[in-house]
């Protein structure tokens, strides 16, 4: 089973500068910055997310999107987050490594009572920027070598190519 990360939503886009930002220009704007985020995270790392936020975007509906690696959910009006996020926690603690991504004291005191790991959005996102250079990087460079620019390295620093033959990868 996939580790599972649960990230409490507009707790995430309150410590995030980049994110918080973009709430002076709409709370869906910040929502939709933080998923693309989410999705390209999802490129380079095979985990599942379950991104919980405050509030229903339609009404009563308690499950706005959901797709194999990213669910996202809103708490059904008036209820909160937490309780939807310690819902969860208790459902996905034994059954897979569960990490909770907030700095909610009560929901961080409640994760690690229930053995699942806690990171604070800070640090989450400098993994995900981690992550992302390391996929950029090796979709930059190809590490691998045609024969015929072997061959080229070998004449450039003086050794005879003939004698590295069928040497490739020892």
């Amino acid at each position: 089973m996939k580790p599972i990360v649960l990230i409490d939503g507009y707790n995430f886009i309150h410590h995030i500068p980049q994110l918080k930002t973009l709430l002076n220009t709409s709370l869906e704007a910040a929502r939709n910055k933080l998923e693309q985020i989410l999705t390209e995270y999802l490129r380079v790392k095979k985990v599942k997310i379950i991104l919980v936020y405050d509030g229903s975007i339609t009404g009563n509906a308690l499950q706005y999107t959901h797709t194999p690696d990213l669910q996202i959910y809103f708490s059904k009006p008036p209820q909160k987050a937490d309780p939807e996020i310690k819902r969860i926690i208790q459902q996905h603690y034994k059954k897979a490594q569960l990490q909770l991504v907030s700095l909610d004291n009560e929901l961080i005191h409640y994760a690690r009572i229930h053995k699942a790991a806690v990171i604070t959005p800070i640090d989450f996102i400098n993994r995900i920027k981690g992550e992302q250079e390391t996929f950029d990087l090796s979709q930059k460079y190809n590490n691998t070598m045609s024969d015929a620019e072997l061959k080229e390295w070998l004449k450039l620093f003086d050794v005879d190519p003939d004698k590295h033959e069928g040497k490739r990868g020892s």
